[in-house]
């Protein structure tokens, strides 16, 4: 006597899923949604787990169970479009979706006799431009757009401010999904600065040359960053390339110092840098002939990472 095998039902529910996430992609992009919907569904994970699991337990084992897996499908994909169209508020569920609209906001602080600054810039994702202001009353002064919320702190005491900015987004940051975040931030010419500059998921340019720096840290991200130094001063930057890269264009008459901890990225030194200890794309220290007796010089530490490191020689 033979048994036969219960036949088990098609699997509907992934399918429709995938189907569910192309509508979603398709709506944000025509505008009918919020342009970066996915911390909003991430906030309503315990019902997508929810839903997930009745797949699991009714879905693979008939005919009927395979329907009951396309209904939940549908039912899960079209109770997202409705959120999120509709937006209705639910506090029970920490959803919130003013968060995932692009927002644009001035930024600015006075310069009130500023002499030093600690310039903390923690970005996103998207594309970033520090530069100098010329002839302006602030310390500070731009514009930033950005999906989340954003913390800008300027604390000023005895001549020295502490500033901050910082976007973040509430639950899980889809940093791939926010490519319209912009920040144009200008900084005073005249104090001297220490610069922390944090650049998340996203890449961009770091115009230092008309800026008298103390010190800083500049930790790349998955974009690449180019990074121009100024010609004057004597000071040490530390440096992570993250997987984006960094670029380095440094003035001529500036002498450098470049301390390597290799990465898989490599680094590309300029004409002017000679290997004085360690091996040419491993760890290894560089300098520029004048190093030692220079009035004007930057040490840079750098971490490769796995993007490259690229010191070219600028103006």
């Amino acid at each position: 006597m033979t048994t036969s095998t219960p036949r088990r039902g098609p699997e509907l529910f992934w399918p429709i899923i995938l189907i569910g996430a192309g509508v979603i992609f398709l709506l944000a992009n025509l505008g009918l949604i919020p342009s970066n919907p996915w911390p909003i569904i991430w906030n309503l994970w315990p019902v997508i787990l929810i839903v997930i699991g009745l797949d699991i337990l009714f879905g693979r084992r008939s005919l009927l169970g395979g329907l009951v897996g396309a209904a939940l499908g549908v039912a899960l994909i079209a109770g997202l479009i409705f959120l999120l169209i509709a937006q209705p508020n639910l506090p029970g569920l920490n959803v919130g979706f003013g968060n995932a609209q692009l927002q644009t906001r001035h930024l600015e602080a006075p310069l009130a006799g500023i002499e030093a600054a600690n310039i903390t810039l923690d970005y996103g994702s998207g594309d970033y431009r520090l530069y100098a202001l010329s002839d302006s009353d602030k310390l500070i002064d731009g514009e930033v757009s950005y999906y989340g919320d954003l913390t800008f702190d300027v604390n000023a005491s005895n001549n020295r401010a502490n500033v901050r900015i910082d976007s973040h987004m509430s639950g899980v940051f889809f940093g791939f999904m926010t490519p319209d975040e912009r920040w144009d931030i200008g900084l005073n010419t005249q104090p001297t600065y220490a610069l922390d500059l944090n650049y998340g998921s996203g890449g961009g340019d770091a115009d230092l040359s008309q800026l008298k720096i103390s010190d800083g840290r500049i930790d790349g991200g998955s974009g690449h960053v180019n990074v121009r130094l100024p010609a004057t001063g004597r000071f040490t930057l530390t440096a992570d390339g993250g997987s984006g890269g960094l670029t380095f264009r440094v003035p001529g008459k500036m002498a450098l110092r470049v301390e390597y901890e290799r990465g898989s990225g490599g680094i590309n030194p300029s004409s002017r840098l000679h290997l004085v200890r360690g091996e040419f794309n491993r760890d290894g220290v560089y300098e520029t002939e004048n190093f030692g007796s220079a009035s004007n010089a930057i040490t840079l530490i750098v971490n490769g990472g796995s993007g490259s490191i690229n010191i070219v020689d600028g103006e």
